[in-house]
Formats: C-alpha cells, structure tokens, sequence
C-alpha cells in the first residue's frame, strides 16, 4: 500500500506509475536488468501516495520475478498477441479500478529515474493548472545530451532538443504540440474525457494522443524543472534480431500514415503522402542525431524496405476505414489479433 502523506496540510495526491515492459528482465544495463533499475529508480523517489504497477509483455519471466521481489507492484499479464497500447490501456483500466489515483504515470522500462524529486516535480506543475491534461519532463541519453524537450507538430512530429548538449535551455515549464510516450504523466480527469491510447497505433501514439488532448481542450506540458535517463529501444537494440528492427520500422511507417489520416489537415494530408514512402526508403543511423536531411542515409536493402513500406500503409488505410465506421473496441482488438 502507498503511504499517504500530507504536504503543507493537504494530502498528496494519489499517482499510479505503470511500467510498460518487454523482457526487462533478459537485458542489462551497467550489470543490472534494465527493468529492476527501473523500479528501483521510481522506489526511490520523495513522494509517498504512488502506487507501482508492471505492465508486461514479456517472454522471459519478468512478471513472474516481480512477483517474488516486489510483492507490492501490482501486474497486468498481458497475452503474447497484445499489443503496446493494448498492453497500456488494459493497465490503466486496472489502475483506475484498483487505486482510484488522480493522476496516471506510464513508463518505458528503460527509463532511469535520477531525480528523487521527479514525481513531486511532476504533480506540483499539473496541480498548478487543472487545464494540464498530459506531461512529461526533460529525457536524457545516459552520456547527458538531450534525447526530448517535448514534441513540435507539424507535416513530420519533431522532438525538440534531440541530440544537443543540456544546457539549460530547455530547463522551463512550456505548452507543446505532443510528448514522449516513454514517459506520460496523465491527469485521472482527462483520460475520463479524452479516452485511453487509439490501438490501431504501434508507432506515433504518443503524438497521437497530444493531438486528442489538446482537441478536448487540454494543454499537452513539457516539465524541464525535473528529467531522467532514457535508454530508448534499450530492449529492441540489444536484441540483435532483425525481425525485431522491422517490426519497428513497420509500427513506425504504419503509424505514420495511420496518423495523418486520423489528425490531419486535408492540406496536410496530401502534403505527407509522398512523406509516406520516404521514410521508409530513408534512415538516420545515430539515434541520437538531429532528424534532418543531411542526416538521412538511404537504406541499403531498399527494395525490401519499400515493400514493408507499402504493406504498412495498406494496412494503416484499413485500420482508419474501420475505425471510421464505429466498431467497438473489442472488435477492432479482434481484427488486428487476425491481421486484418
């Protein structure tokens, strides 16, 4: 149980942080499995009311170590054919119904909290302005530079301060287009409003959300009072299985177009087709490098990328035409199990 404290007489306010998690247990950063630093990390923290649950879809005995090591976390198994957002909306149903928080944390396994002060941060600048309805803070590549300060809207979503060294220019509490998923800060009363995450993205779901937020009439907040480390695709880099690479490529290329259709302009829309198909023949090798052309390479096994490339956006034009014509969202998860 959380220990319920009381700040300057009020009591604080009640915070589920659910880790999302794919084999954490099978990857190690600085001899240690990336998930245990990240529970450790969020152990750690000066705030009392917060409740930690594992969102996991791994194959590797992750739930069941948790289980046996941290007896207080709450776990959402979920089945082998979920998805991400299936996995985080079915933990933030849980989360709700067991602990009835005010405000919804949900965290990448690879995220390192460094900052005990992280979560009061957080909760401090939401409670500021009830208009907030999503947040997130300042991400940090393990060498210091920045990897997000906050997503900037536009034909292609940006991160902004991707690559630069931290300097405290991006120290400041600012309204933002969009956040990073790896860490949404969500408050209780606008997930009521808005909705959980669309399912139909594996890619872009973050921005996505954003787009919802602000058209319920919530601010989407960049908090660079606190940060943390991000390791980004930790799991997937490491894995060293290409099947695992595209897989990614496609969320992303699928995501895409999935999003332009959902959220765009129609100016905007016909603007991004051509966008489509080069982000699939384009990449940027260095995570950590600035998203621009001069920074683009060609993929060197384009035919086969561009055929992914075409596959995903069939199949993001799908998913849309389905959405549109109202199906529940227990027959959409049914249809995209299948492969529609």
């Amino acid at each position: 149980m959380a220990v319920k404290r009381k700040v300057s007489g009020k009591r604080e306010k009640s915070v589920a942080v659910i880790i999302g998690n794919f084999n954490g247990m099978s990857f190690s950063y600085k001899g240690k499995p990336i998930l245990v630093r990240c529970i450790e990390g969020v152990r750690r923290i000066n705030y009392g009311n917060y409740n930690i649950v594992l969102s996991d879809l791994s194959s590797d005995g992750s739930a069941e170590y948790v289980r046996k090591h941290y007896p207080g976390i709450g776990i959402v198994k979920s089945s082998p054919e979920s998805f991400c957002a299936e996995s985080n909306n079915d933990a933030i149903k849980y989360s709700i119904k067991k602990y009835n928080p005010d405000y919804i944390v949900r965290l990448d396994n690879d995220i390192l909290i460094t900052d005990r002060d992280w979560l009061a941060r957080m909760v401090e600048t939401a409670e500021s302005d009830p208009d907030i309805g999503l947040e997130s803070c300042k991400l940090l590549y393990p060498d210091g530079k920045i990897q997000h300060a906050g997503i900037n809207l536009g034909l292609i979503p940006k991160t902004r301060g991707r690559g630069e060294a931290d300097n405290g220019q991006y120290d400041g509490v600012e309204e933002v287009g969009a956040v990073i998923g790896a860490m949404f800060f969500m408050r209780r009363s606008a997930i009521d409003k808005v909705g959980l995450i669309d399912e139909n993205l594996l890619g872009l779901e973050d921005v996505d959300y954003g787009y919802e937020m602000r058209k319920h009439g919530y601010k989407v907040v960049y908090n660079g009072k606190t940060s943390a480390i991000h390791l980004e695709g930790f799991t997937t880099a490491n894995s060293g299985i290409k099947s695992r690479s595209d897989k990614r490529l496609y969320a992303r290329l699928e995501g895409y177009s999935y999003l332009t259709m959902k959220e765009y302009s129609l100016p905007m829309k016909i603007a991004a087709v051509p966008l489509w198909f080069l982000r699939g023949a384009f990449t940027i090798k260095q995570k950590d490098r600035k998203r621009s052309i001069a920074n683009a390479r060609i993929r060197g096994d384009l035919p086969e990328r561009l055929a992914l490339t075409c596959k995903a956006v069939s199949h993001a034009m799908k998913l849309y035409r389905l959405r549109a014509s109202g199906l529940s969202e227990a027959r959409m998860r049914k249809l995209r199990r299948i492969g529609i």
